[in-house]
């Protein structure tokens, strides 16, 4: 049975399909009890995580992520680095991201995001680098960006934004 990367069936039956998919779904980490979010990312080099098990930085680029921006990534509150290139996530980017108090870099570059650059981000004063060129914002550059004293790139071309750049990016 082979299956391409969308889990589409090239042949067989829907039989087959669905006791392989359970074989390799009860193979994975994931249902292994003591197993971790930092230990099932660091395996495979997607997450670093700090010596307490919390993830510090998630790096899924071009890995064909699909659906919208969880809200949960605010639970996070550890995070520093995250980056998500060359995916295919879409809806709006989640208010929460204003909850990563520590995060310096945001990388979302080539993907499918729609809707506004949340105000929220307005409270990432540690963020150095945010990159969202390549995507489907829209609407103008919230103000609140302006209290973002520590960032040093901010790349958002090829969007639909509008309107002028505020002043507070000055300041």
């Amino acid at each position: 049975q082979i299956l391409d990367n969308n889990n589409n069936s090239t042949g067989g039956d829907d039989q087959a399909i669905a006791r392989k998919r359970e074989e390799q779904f009860n193979k994975s980490p994931w249902m292994i009890p003591t197993t971790n979010e930092c230990w099932w990312f660091s395996s495979q080099e997607k997450a670093i995580c700090d010596g307490q098990g919390r993830i510090t930085t998630l790096s899924l680029d071009g890995m064909e992520l699909k659906g919208s921006f969880p809200t949960e990534i605010g639970f996070l509150t550890m995070l520093q680095h995250i980056s998500l290139p060359n995916n295919h996530i879409g809806g709006s980017m989640p208010s929460e991201l204003g909850n990563l108090k520590h995060l310096e870099t945001l990388h979302m570059s080539f993907n499918n995001i729609t809707g506004a650059i949340p105000t929220t981000f307005g409270h990432l004063t540690m963020l150095q680098s945010l990159q969202l060129q390549h995507n489907h914002i829209s609407q103008g550059l919230p103000l609140q960006l302006g209290n973002l004293e520590a960032l040093k790139e901010f790349k958002a071309n090829h969007n639909k934004l509008e309107g002028s750049i505020p002043v507070e990016f000055f300041s």
